[in-house]
């Protein structure tokens, strides 16, 4: 199942970065929660839902930076139903046009082919110590 859920993982960033809404939303479980270091930037601290969630995606992030992609140089299973994508978030601000490159190390945790679960951090070792895991 663990690479199963990589590939799931690889789909909806995939889709993201495609901006097919359907194909991420077929991909979220219904209360997916989802908590994201730049939500707190477009006022946001967490969401809960897919609604919720694909609204955030593909209305508030684009208002905020335009072009926003979510690109991922790795991605690897962990234990318990736990996927690791780390790479790097690219976009434009809507309003400074300023070019933004960010590192990131994302957690998702899927069930049954959904990701049920998603918080993305600064570094990889920040992710893994939040599922218990040392580098």
């Amino acid at each position: 199942m663990s690479q199963e859920n990589v590939e799931v993982v690889r789909r909806c960033l995939s889709a993201f970065n495609r901006r097919d809404v359907t194909a991420v939303a077929a991909l979220l479980h219904p209360e997916v929660e989802w908590h994201t270091r730049a939500g707190p930037a477009i006022g946001v601290e967490s969401l809960h839902g897919r609604d919720a969630t694909l609204s955030f995606m593909f209305n508030d992030v684009p208002e905020a930076m335009q072009d926003f992609r979510a690109i991922a140089e790795t991605v690897s299973e962990l234990r318990h139903d736990h996927v690791l994508a780390v790479g790097r978030y690219e976009g434009r601000g809507t309003v400074s046009r300023v070019e933004t490159k960010m590192d990131y190390a994302a957690i998702y945790r899927l069930d049954a082919g959904m990701i049920v679960f998603f918080q993305d951090f600064a570094t990889r070792p920040e992710a893994l110590k939040a599922v218990g895991l040392e580098e």
